[in-house]
């Protein structure tokens, strides 16, 4: 009966190290992550979206002037796609006059145009862009002093 209640209070002993152990290993642990999703790229002009938009640009009168406006709150990305838009129009032989306007915040692409008389060049650009798979809202702006803005936002 002795040597029972010894083996007892051995096991007892041995538990009770061993329970430390695990508990003070796992304090030590850095803490599990949740898996991240990867940030998807940036938002670029592929070969044939630069080359439709040129053709865009040259299929309607030389000398049309398209406005870009960049936003206060853009990010590299955003400047960056307007930078390239800029230069796809300029090849095509349109005027880009890009201004930094004070707007509300917008993700993605916007499309203000003028219906009198622009209606086909904007629906030219929303579905070269569409078919490349970015997206953009056209919006008309019955405002005579306009003809296109398009207006680079934040990736959506």
């Amino acid at each position: 009966m002795r040597a029972l209640k010894r083996l007892l209070l051995g096991l007892t002993i041995l538990a009770a190290v061993c329970t430390s152990i695990v508990f003070i290993s796992c304090k030590r642990l850095p803490p599990k992550r949740l898996p991240t999703k990867e940030a998807p790229g940036p938002r670029n002009l592929t070969p044939g979206l630069s080359e439709a938009l040129t053709s865009v640009a040259e299929r309607h009168p030389h000398g049309q002037i398209v406005t870009l406006w960049e936003l206060p709150d853009s990010d590299e990305e955003a400047k960056n796609l307007a930078g390239l838009i800029a230069t796809a129009f300029e090849a095509g032989g349109w005027q880009v006059l890009r201004y930094k306007v004070s707007a509300r915040p917008i993700q993605g692409l916007r499309c203000l145009y003028n219906p009198e008389g622009q209606q086909k060049l904007a629906n030219d650009l929303l579905s070269v862009f569409q078919e490349k798979g970015l997206l953009i809202e056209c919006l008309p702006k019955h405002d005579p002093t306009i003809d296109i803005i398009l207006v680079v936002g934040t990736k959506s």
